[in-house]
């Protein structure tokens, strides 16, 4: 309940105040505008409606309100309240007035001088508060146009903290940069990173994918990977931890040396911009995947040797990525632009409140993203944002790609725009995401998900469709629930669309290129396939649900489309059946690399699996139409199926590929009508030819027929 008044800017000429009834019964009379200066300007009463605990008045102004001036409200009873600009900010004429195209938000130092700006279109005034070498300084911000803030101070301030204390809707807000570089541990000051010479450091891919098909992706956790003491590393959890050479586990590689070993092409990171919930200088104490951001240009101080020192986390992550990409190997970064962690925590809030997030009609917050806040990416300034934050990380470290979290909370329109931005100088850049129809305050056409997807031609989506019906339905609910690989013949039908990359124009689709449909089984998300198995599965001795793991794996890599794995997946990764980990201990989320050493056998067959995709175009089709001109299946039963490749090459010989997919408990045996050479079996790479294609119980078979 209000005290007495409250008053808010809600259009260009509009004000809606809040009289409470405990004041004069919430008789206001008429209402004034008064300004810093003393001036007064009238106002007319339009509407008023009677609440329960107050009387809410609508005012109009006879001219414009100035926005970003400091004004007051006052009643004829003399009772007053600061103008808040609230709506107004929701309004298209707030962008078209204010929406700033420069490239110079944040810290920036040239030429010996470091120039601040920030944009803070409703402040009435700002001030740069800033500590270096010792000495803390507070600065007046000039205002320039479109609402921009902006201070030069004459000296090179590389490593100065600083945070802005902006004058807004009658208070003042102490806030860091949501263009800083880098921060203090926990964010509690930003820091002055000089970017220029950073990029001197900056490495390349020595060769790159063509097409979204060529790539295979690896998802992995910079701290799960090395936490374990298993891992072999001198310092764990860490950035430097992630690429630190010649770690083993009872002699067997780990860490850094087995992903170089294991074939992927992309490498893509669990969050590492900086999130809220895991203390940085006691990291011990917690655990978080990192889907609780709290600023995107910093990257997460619990992953450097030193959270105190600014300059460690980013001279590190950079180190990590070239790391990777002298190996070849690229680097994607999970991004998370739908939602903050805590509104009234963030920056944006503070430097321009009420504009960053969406809101219902009714004034509340959009919650589609289930975390109490949805980011607004139709604001000009937040889809600014977005494109800037990744075109940072691509123009600075070199990134390879982005996978988006909740991409149906962010509009196709920014999506589209940032595939354009960051083609234009990286046609190979892979963006791709989460499209599932969240309940945000989008229309059905606005929002970027997989219902959509013709809207966003290069854009990825993750296909669960391909999960669900490969491995059985994924929710802790339905865990029970199996997929044609884990024992439902019902699902072969849908076992046929899922190796098309539901991309065939002559069956199912979702999707109008096989580019689109990042093909999973298991992600960081629900229980993993081994967990779930140990369910679904439950009347089977271990040693067949090996056999199912290794036969997924394979048939995620040899499906068309894009393939996805989790780390650990190769090598039957368990949580111990809990489904949703983000918070949970390392014993439950780090990698065991003696389980990896037990299964060592699973994990060479992926890798076979791994080069035989690599050296056959015929597994990487790019366009529906090469998948329809040459992919074909034939169903052996209920539970065995045979995928045709036609004219593909292998090894340089223009051939058919035959591979039988046998999810039944029986062998098969099938008359070849030509000689054939037998490239993969349940026991890995192999070169044998033969007349007959046979396929053991629970096993994929690769043959290469002339």
């Amino acid at each position: 309940m209000i005290e007495s008044i409250a008053a808010y800017c809600d259009d260009v000429q509009t004000i809606t105040v809040d009289v409470s009834r405990n004041f004069y019964q919430g008789d206001a009379g008429k209402f004034y505008l008064q300004h810093e200066n003393g001036k007064i300007e009238d106002c007319r009463i339009r509407q008023i409606e009677t609440k329960q605990n107050l009387i809410r008045y609508t005012v109009e102004t006879f001219e414009n309100i100035e926005i970003g001036k400091d004004l007051r409200v006052v009643s004829e009873k003399g009772y007053q309240a600061p103008l808040q600009y609230r709506l107004i900010t929701q309004k298209s004429v707030f962008d078209e007035l204010f929406s700033y195209d420069g490239d110079d938000l944040g810290a920036h130092i040239h030429e010996g001088k470091t120039t601040f700006k920030v944009w803070a279109p409703t402040a009435s005034r700002v001030f740069l508060d800033y500590e270096f070498e010792g000495m803390q300084r507070c600065e007046i911000m000039r205002r320039e146009d479109r609402g921009v803030f902006c201070c030069v101070i004459h000296q090179n301030l590389d490593g100065a903290v600083y945070q802005y204390l902006v004058h807004v809707n009658g208070q003042v807000h102490a806030a860091i940069d949501p263009y800083g570089k880098s921060s203090t541990a926990n964010g509690k000051r930003s820091a002055v990173i000089d970017i220029e010479a950073l990029k001197t450091r900056r490495t390349s891919l020595s060769s790159v994918i063509k097409n979204y098909t060529d790539a295979i992706i690896y998802e992995a956790s910079v701290r799960d990977m090395t936490i374990a003491a298993s891992a072999g590393t001198k310092k764990h959890g860490t950035f430097m931890a992630m690429v630190e050479e010649g770690t083993r586990c009872d002699g067997e590689k780990t860490g850094f040396d087995y992903l170089c070993d294991l074939g992927i092409t992309h490498l893509q990171l669990l969050p590492v911009m900086d999130f809220m919930t895991v203390d940085e200088l006691h990291r011990e104490r917690h655990y978080n995947w990192g889907y609780d951001p709290a600023q995107f240009m910093t990257l997460e101080g619990s992953y450097s040797s030193n959270a105190n020192d600014p300059a460690a986390r980013v001279h590190e992550f950079m180190t990590l990525v070239n790391k990777f990409h002298s190996r070849n190997i690229a680097v994607n970064l999970d991004v998370v632009f739908n939602h903050h962690y805590d509104v009234g925590l963030s920056c944006f809030d503070r430097i321009v409140p009420y504009y960053y997030f969406r809101v219902n009609e009714n004034g509340t917050k959009s919650n589609g993203s289930f975390c109490g806040n949805d980011f607004e990416s139709r604001r000009a300034m937040f889809r600014k944002f977005i494109l800037d934050t990744c075109s940072y990380y691509v123009d600075v470290f070199g990134i390879d790609g982005f996978r988006f979290d909740l991409m149906g909370i962010i509009d196709v329109q920014t999506m589209n725009l940032l595939d354009k931005k960051l083609r234009k100088d990286r046609p190979e850049i892979m963006l791709y995401g989460e499209g599932w129809n969240m309940p945000t305050a989008l229309t059905h056409d606005e929002k970027a998900m997989i219902e959509n997807q013709s809207m966003m031609p290069n854009i990825g989506f993750f296909n669960d469709y391909f999960r669900d019906h490969l491995k059985g339905s994924t929710s802790e609910y339905e865990v029970a629930q199996k997929g044609f690989v884990t024992g439902d013949g019902m699902m072969i039908e849908a076992a046929k669309f899922s190796l098309a990359a539901t991309a065939h124009p002559d069956l199912f689709h979702k999707f109008d290129s096989p580019c689109q449909s990042i093909n999973y089984v298991e992600c960081h998300d629900n229980a993993t396939l081994w967990d779930k198995m140990k369910i679904c599965c439950a009347n089977e001795v271990r040693e067949i649900r090996v056999k199912r793991q290794k036969m997924m794996n394979a048939v995620v890599l040899l499906a068309q489309g894009v393939p996805f794995l989790h780390a650990g997946q190769e090598f039957c990764r368990t949580k111990n059946g809990y489904h949703n980990t983000y918070n949970m201990p390392d014993r439950i989320n780090c990698i065991d690399w003696l389980r990896k050493n037990r299964h060592l056998d699973l994990v060479n067959h992926l890798k076979d699996v791994i080069e035989l995709r690599k050296k056959t175009k015929g597994l990487r089709y790019a366009t529906a139409k090469e998948i329809q001109d040459h992919v074909s299946f034939e169903k052996l039963g209920n539970e065995v199926l045979l995928y045709t490749i036609k004219n593909t090459e292998v090894d340089g010989i223009v051939s058919t590929l035959k591979i039988i997919i046998n999810a039944s408990r029986k062998d098969v045996k099938l008359k070849a009508a030509s000689r054939c050479r037998c490239l993969l079996n349940e026991q890995g790479a192999c070169d044998k030819t033969t007349d007959v294609l046979e396929a053991p119980e629970l096993s994929v078979t690769v043959y290469q027929c002339y």
